[in-house]
């Protein structure tokens, strides 16, 4: 927070709280006399603004006496609400003034302490006034020519709740140093919107000081936890400076006294919510000398050693106040956060030591140190004397505060005099300065004084909306500079309002909203100045609506005529407004409908205005606002608020049949299976005589009872019904409705509701399931046991969940750890109690666990489940699985071989139910010593098995260690919705042949409580391929709640369909947003067939590797796998996979090497060749046959025909090998 902020913070902290209850509670606003206004929602910004009353403005026809025509004599004026201590029918929405004024008693003059409303004219505005008696010093001398020559005036009043009962108090000291505390009774007359003006009090008490206080102002604080008051005085007989404590209730609370013969007004500086300091200055011969005192606790009243003590801290000369070209008053101190030092510094304004001197400002912090920049304080050069206290805030919007301090200068030229305003930075460096002169005609320089003490607030909000401007004043004008650069924006000359030599202005301003119209208003001597602009106001009371017979309405028939006159419109601003528009409409004052509009050419300022008669007729029944709305031209007028530009009165319009229930408790507490009793008032709301039926709707379940009629009920009376409720038993908690209807008998169209309801009470309660509560663990293994928690209370409910085990035990819901659980009514959740097995622990070592669960709503209702858990070479991971009919579910296992050496552990299914398609795989597991290894049941749910069903399947696992059974449970979930089943011999697969129907049976099945319309649609089938349900394209019927429908599908591929294509068919059943699917593949019928070509004999060189080629063809419509097996001694013996697309024919090679035979030796070549694909579709497609071989030493190794032309020659290309054994070769 900003030192700026900060400030505001702490003077708003006193100044709103409900024992303050003032805007302006005292001199200089707060009890650190920082002299700053709150923020309003607006300003009055560069217009100069206008004054809205001024009690004095009068011209006396003698002022030949200085107090004939001063209407403020105290040196301040204070802003509070009285609202509370007001009698009578008060709705006002301002702020009250208060000052000290002056008035003669049998040729004496008295001080009187008056309150004004802060939004009323002259003649209307005195609410309250108290004699305060004659101005006279302690020792009873009087002070007339003191208060005529500046020298002497009353304390600004104090405003605060000092005995704590909500009223506002206000304090005031006497001349003569009588403290006063009155609680103003103040009398309201809204008839004539007046005041009775006297100073009648609901209490009053006081105390007397002995003190002359006549230049200091009282502070309002918190001492003792109440709300205080400081004042400080002279005691004119000991020459002794005095500052005195007092609480609420008027006890003394301290007295501190010091040598001097001036004094100034008391500071406090709060600290936390007990630590008080007090601080004031006082002249001493001819030092200006600063006093800190113990505001709270065991030392209050003592001096504070860090400022001198008792003989306080002298800061330097200052001229004795007897001097008559100065004036005898000591500004006051200032406490504020100024520096970057820490904690709050005390400003000091020092006046000037002698007439050729100027004043200075020095700061201090809390220990009397110099502040960081202030070492020799700020001296006003050229300013002259300083009598105002300054001001401090943030003039520039930086965060920071600064000071502001008014001098005065008698050039001793003339009788004019110069005030300058200073505006100076945290560190002490100046920001700006501005000088003006003010001349009165009196020819008095004493009466242009600077004495009032400057005020901060935001005024322009052109120069930025978050930093303050300055006012100041000098008899007889006041000027405002911005706060930034201290440019001037404004004056006004307060001459004109006779302020000059006979009425001039030494009391400090204040400021706040006092008329309540969101607007600044700045209060200056005896007047309040505002914002020069128009107010339109239509008010409440300003509107009159008058019946056929002429009476006042506010309720009629429906169809009656009614007459508006008169209706007034005020401008209670301070400008003219022009081209008023005046609409009076209907429930909405922006859109409602129009009844009547006038435009007023002008509404001239503080003048009310009355509008034309006009008629309307109410022929419509209901509760209306009249509304009258002021609209002002925006191009012509600016106002100072909207929100007060319109007024409306209530006009109930009644029908000639009507009625309204009511009750005055239409809520009741009940018990599930108690009752509630409702008092209902049937008020008649028509014009005539009627008669009406009652009826109630209820919760489902709840039964009651109430008059079945009320019978000749009179216009506007009423009847008493009881309706008595009986809540059923099962009834949830929380709030259930129950509607009262009555209907016209004459017109059971027209009809009235009342909607009673029952809080219903919460009963709790929970239930444990464990399904499977024996399981068999690995060791170092944890297992898990599912556990359904469910809520059997009647409202929702936490529940606190704990697992007993001295084995390793936790709790999880959704995988997670917890300690609780939150179910709804009737909600059923699923938690695992998780038990660890230790890592020694042996074969068949058991034990129990134990889970329970708690209410958090009730701790009394609580439920336990056991665990027993034994060590064994076979566990379920997941021992518990739910799956719907016809799906599939999965139990993952785990085995250990528990041995310490290998060993295979054999599993079977010993029990299950019967029908269910199982498969355990692996059978057989072998495991090495201490090793562990997974395995799976698998399992298809029949599609008829019983919905909501648990069924339990029993493994073993026998090793050489010994044999063990897990138990597993496989739960049936409850079928709902719609179902398409595959009748018996009805598969996922099916081979058709081109052209030709294939056949399957369905059954949809009806699981919902209802009828459902069925449709039969498929969307898969490629283009070509036929569907028909029961022989129709189309299958549509109603299938009863729990029935089934069976039907015949049929589907014909295409005559041309491509052999072995499969397509994927998919029948959708469909009721509304209920579908269910089948799925089957469907595949075309191949036809097969294979050709062998394969030569008798093949002759090939001994000894060399030849290719004997041959050919395979599928000769079957569709691609092929074949498989080719070869054998004979010349070759390799192999087998070979071929592909072959329909009628693809494959050349064969293979290489052949009969060796080093005989030649024409001989030797079989076998071939065999089979379709796989025909054997996968359950045919035998073969063909087999044999090659002779035959070796040869000579042949040809190219062609072995040449056709020659006559005379023409060729040769033939031979191989030859020698095969005989003398190695010679002999061709012939």
């Amino acid at each position: 927070m900003s030192r700026r902020a900060t400030a505001v913070a702490l003077a708003l902290m006193l100044l709103l709280s409900p024992s303050v209850l003032a805007d302006w509670a005292m001199f200089g606003r707060d009890d650190h006399h920082s002299g700053v206004a709150d923020i309003t929602e607006r300003s009055i910004d560069r217009r100069k603004p206008v004054v809205s009353w001024d009690r004095g403005d009068e011209d006396p026809d003698d002022c030949s006496g200085a107090l004939e025509c001063e209407e403020v004599i105290s040196w301040g004026s204070v802003i509070g609400n009285f609202s509370a201590n007001v009698v009578g029918d008060y709705d006002r929405s301002v702020r009250h003034l208060a000052w000290v004024t002056a008035g003669q008693q049998d040729d004496e003059w008295h001080g009187y302490l008056e309150i004004f409303d802060g939004g009323l004219p002259v003649g209307s505005n005195l609410m309250w006034r108290r004699d305060l008696g004659r101005l006279e010093d302690a020792n009873g001398n009087s002070l007339d020519s003191d208060f005529g020559s500046f020298e002497t005036a009353f304390a600004t009043p104090a405003l605060g709740d000092f005995n704590g009962n909500g009223r506002l108090d206000v304090a005031a000291v006497t001349t003569s140093g009588k403290l006063h505390f009155f609680e103003p009774r103040i009398r309201w007359y809204s008839s004539s919107e007046s005041y009775e003006g006297n100073g009648e009090a609901w209490t009053t008490w006081s105390n007397t000081t002995g003190l002359t206080v006549v230049r200091s102002n009282p502070a309002v604080t918190e001492l003792d936890g109440g709300v205080d008051i400081v004042l400080s005085g002279l005691n004119l007989t000991t020459d002794k400076a005095v500052v005195m404590a007092f609480n609420g209730d008027g006890t003394r609370l301290w007295k501190f006294e010091a040598d001097g013969t001036e004094v100034s007004s008391p500071v406090v500086l709060r600290q936390g919510s007990v630590s008080r300091k007090v601080f004031f200055s006082a002249w001493d011969e001819g030092s200006l000398k600063v006093f800190g005192i113990w505001g709270s606790g065991a030392s209050s009243g003592s001096p504070l050693s860090d400022w001198g003590g008792a003989d306080g801290k002298n800061v330097g000369q200052a001229a004795d106040p007897g001097d008559g070209n100065l004036h005898p008053l000591l500004p006051s101190l200032v406490l504020a956060d100024l520096t970057a030092d820490s904690g709050t510094e005390v400003l000091v304004p020092r006046p000037a030591p002698d007439d050729e001197s100027d004043a200075r400002l020095l700061v201090y912090k809390e220990n009397g140190d110099a502040a960081s920049g202030w070492a020799g304080g700020y001296a006003l050069d050229g300013g002259g004397d300083l009598d105002a206290t300054p001001a401090v805030g943030d003039l520039d919007g930086d965060g920071d505060l600064d000071v502001v301090a008014v001098s005065w200068l008698d050039p001793g030229i003339g009788n004019g005099e110069e005030t300058t305003v200073w505006a100076i930075g945290p560190d002490g460096l100046l920001l700006w300065k501005a000088e003006y002169d003010t001349s009165s005609s009196g020819g008095w320089d004493d009466d242009e004084h600077a004495i009032a003490s400057p005020l901060l607030a935001v005024i322009d909000t052109v120069n930025g909306a978050d930093n303050f401007d300055v006012l100041s004043c000098t008899t007889p004008e006041c000027h405002v500079f911005s706060g930034p650069d201290g440019d001037p924006l404004w004056n006004v000359d307060l001459s004109i309002r006779n302020r000059d030599n006979s009425n001039r202005i030494f009391n400090s301003p204040a400021a706040a909203d006092v008329d309540g119209d969101g607007l600044l208003d700045l209060v200056l001597d005896g007047g309040v100045w505002s914002a020069d602009l128009a107010d339109l106001v239509a008010r409440d009371g300003d509107i009159t609506i008058t019946d056929e017979q002429g009476d006042s309405a506010t309720e009629v028939v429906e169809g009656e005529t009614l007459t508006f006159y008169p209706v007034t419109v005020r401008n209670e601003g301070n400008h003219d407004a022009q081209s008023v528009l005046i609409e009076v409409r209907l429930d909405d004052p922006a859109n409602g409908a129009l009844l009547y509009n006038e435009t007023l050419a002008t509404l001239s300022s503080n003048s009310v205005q009355t509008l034309e008669s006009f008629d309307w007729t109410a022929s419509i029944e209901g509760n209306y606002q009249v509304w009258v709305v002021c609209v002002a031209d925006p191009d012509t007028n600016e106002e100072v608020r909207y929100d007060n530009n319109n007024g409306s009165r209530s006009l109930t319009v009644r029908p000639e049949h009507g009625a309204e229930l009511s009750a005055a408790d239409s809520t009741k507490n009940a018990d599930p299976g108690g009752s509630a009793t409702f008092s209902v008032i049937l008020r008649n709301t028509g014009v005539a005589n009627d008669n009406y039926t009652l009826d109630a709707t209820l919760p489902d379940g709840w039964s009651g009872s109430w008059p079945a009629n009320a019978s000749n009920i009179a216009s506007n009376a009423t009847a008493e019904l009881l309706v008595m409720v009986e809540v059923n038993a099962s009834a949830t908690a929380g709030e259930h409705v129950v509607t009262l209807v009555a209907t016209l008998q004459d017109d059971t169209n027209t009809s009235f509701s009342l909607a009673l309801k029952v809080n219903v009470s919460q009963y709790y309660g929970v239930a444990l399931e464990m399904p499977v509560g024996a399981q068999r663990v690995l060791p170092d293994t944890w297992v898990s046991y599912p556990v359904r928690v469910s809520n059997t209370g009647n409202g929702p409910d936490v529940f606190d969940l704990y697992a007993f085990s001295d084995w390793s035990a936790n709790i999880a819901v959704d995988g997670s750890p917890t300690s609780q659980i939150t179910l709804n009514v009737g909600e059923i959740g699923v938690a695992e109690l998780r038990v660890k097995a230790p890592a020694d622990s042996g074969w068949n070592d058991m034990h129990n666990s134990s889970f329970t669960a708690t209410s958090q709503g009730n701790s009394s209702a609580n439920a336990s489940v056991n665990a027993s858990t034994s060590v064994g070479q076979l566990m379920a991971l997941e021992p518990l699985r739910s799956a719907l009919p016809g799906e599939n579910a999965s139990f993952p296992l785990q085995a250990m071989n528990l041995a310490n050496t290998g060993d295979t552990l054999q599993l079977e299914v010993i029990e299950a139910p019967a029908g269910w398609e199982l498969t355990l795989e692996p059978s057989s597991l072998p495991l090495a010593g201490r090793e562990s290894g997974p395995a799976w049941l698998n399992l298809t749910v029949p599609h008829d098995a019983t919905s909501g069903s648990s069924h339990e399947l029993r493994l073993r696992a026998s090793s050489g260690f010994g044999t063990d059974e897990v138990v597993l449970y496989a739960e049936v979930l409850p079928l709902s919705g719609l179902r398409l089943w595959p009748l018996e011999g009805t598969s996922d697969r099916y081979w058709l042949d081109g052209g030709q129907p294939g056949w399957l049976g369905l059954e949809v099945v009806n699981y919902e409580t209802g009828t459902l319309e069925v449709t039969l649609a498929n969307a898969s089938l490629p283009a070509g391929w036929s569907i028909t349900y029961d022989g129709d394209p189309d299958w549509s019927k109603s299938v009863p709640a729990g029935a089934s429908s069976s039907l015949n599908v049929t589907v014909t591929p295409p005559q041309n369909a491509p052999a072995a294509q499969t397509t994927w068919l998919q029948i959708t059943a469909s009721s509304g947003t209920l579908q269910a699917r089948f799925d089957a593949n469907l595949t075309v019928n191949q036809q097969f067939g294979l050709d062998l070509a394969l030569p008798d004999r093949f002759a090939l060189l001994g000894n060399v590797s030849t290719a004997v080629k041959f050919n395979i063809t599928n000769a079957g419509n569709g691609p092929d796998l074949l498989e080719l097996n070869l054998s004979g001694d010349w070759i390799a013996d192999e087998m070979q996979l071929l592909s072959l697309d329909p009628l693809e024919t494959r050349e064969i090679a293979v290489l052949t090497n009969p060796g080093l035979v005989e030649a024409s030796t001989s030797s079989a070549l076998s071939v065999s060749v089979r379709s796989l694909t025909a054997a996968e579709a359950g045919q035998t497609v073969a063909e087999s046959g044999t090659l002779t071989l035959i070796a040869s030493g000579l042949l040809p190794a190219s062609a072995e025909t040449l056709e020659l032309a006559p005379g023409e020659s060729g040769s033939f290309l031979l191989g030859m090998v020698a095969l005989h054994s003398d190695g010679t070769l002999r061709l012939e």
